[in-house]
């Protein structure tokens, strides 16, 4: 009986632990590609919308040159008003060139914006953005099925030490 308990244990062991691999992520700027942009004197801005096909942590950012205000922001819409901005990226200036970093984590699958926006020196300026997204992995749920061998086995070394020990005598 122990070695069918074990066996079945064993069984019971290896398929619970079967590892799950996440599908790959789409994610499909548009413009599809993220080039260097030259923008003239005075404030710009631009916006890339995008698509998530699953769940991800999101980082986003940017580095420009002789920009002032430089900002990178994700958005829910196009237009951005301050109730959609989801995240900001946080600026850092060395010098003429700023960089801008910034994350979400778990952002569901849709459409998302991002907004870039600063102030073009008068010679203009230049700017550079990426994404990268990391579908989240879901959280595994243990098997009742292990759970439940677990208890069977404890019950059965707890009987069978019970009935291996000889009853004190009185």
């Amino acid at each position: 009986m122990r070695k069918f308990l074990l066996a079945l244990a064993m069984v019971l062991l290896g398929t619970g632990t079967a590892a799950h691999h996440a599908s790959a992520i789409t994610l499909t700027p548009n413009p599809t590609d993220f080039d260097i942009e030259t923008v003239g004197p005075g404030h710009f801005q631009a916006t890339y919308d995008f698509t998530l096909s699953q769940t991800s942590d999101l980082k986003f950012g940017g580095v420009s040159a002789f920009i002032s205000n430089f900002n990178v922001g994700l958005c829910s819409s196009a237009a951005c008003p301050p109730a959609d901005i989801i995240a900001l990226a946080t600026p850092t200036n060395f010098l003429f060139l700023t960089f801008a970093i910034g994350q979400e984590n778990a952002l569901s699958a849709g459409t998302y914006y991002l907004l870039v926006a600063g102030n073009a020196s008068f010679l203009g300026g230049k700017f550079l953005v990426a994404l990268n997204a990391v579908p989240v992995a879901a959280t595994p749920i243990p098997a009742s099925a292990l759970m439940l061998l677990s208890a069977i086995a404890g019950l059965g070394v707890f009987g069978y030490r019970r009935r291996a020990t000889p009853a004190a005598t009185a």
